[in-house]
């Protein structure tokens, strides 16, 4: 199925994320805070440091442990898929792009997708799309 059946009929001018949501995706060429910006929401290098909450440099499970957190408390992610190259094999976990922090981020959501509810959504392009792994 081509990417353009997946998208859902929300245009970017409906995107408003509600203060306390947290915005996920590539941070590569300011790319991640301009969505932000635009749409609202947080994103995760503005919640307190790493160091504060006891994971000693270690991004990627803070990150995780994030997701989890704001699912739990049934606040709403925001993951924007914009930029993404070889999603095949970020979800297999293959490939030069398998050991970044959003191949974790997105493989962890996919595998986790039951305990989150329906608290992540995705997008693309500044359109909500289904998840990456819908019809792979």
């Amino acid at each position: 199925m081509s990417t353009d059946n997946k998208i859902k009929n929300t245009t970017s001018q409906a995107l408003i994320f509600g203060d306390n949501d947290l915005v996920y995706g590539l941070y590569t060429k300011g790319r991640l805070k301009n969505f932000r910006d635009k749409y609202g929401g947080q994103l995760l290098t503005e919640l307190p440091s790493i160091y504060d909450v006891g994971y000693d440099n270690h991004w990627a499970n803070y990150s995780i442990a994030m997701i989890q957190e704001w699912c739990s408390q049934g606040l709403s992610i925001h993951f924007d898929l914009t930029g993404i190259l070889d999603m095949d094999d970020i979800l297999a976990n293959r490939g030069k792009y398998a050991d970044c922090i959003t191949s974790k981020e997105l493989r962890f959501i996919k595998e986790n997708l039951k305990k989150l509810a329906n608290t992540v959504k995705f997008y693309k392009e500044e359109r909500e799309v289904q998840p990456p792994w819908i019809n792979e």
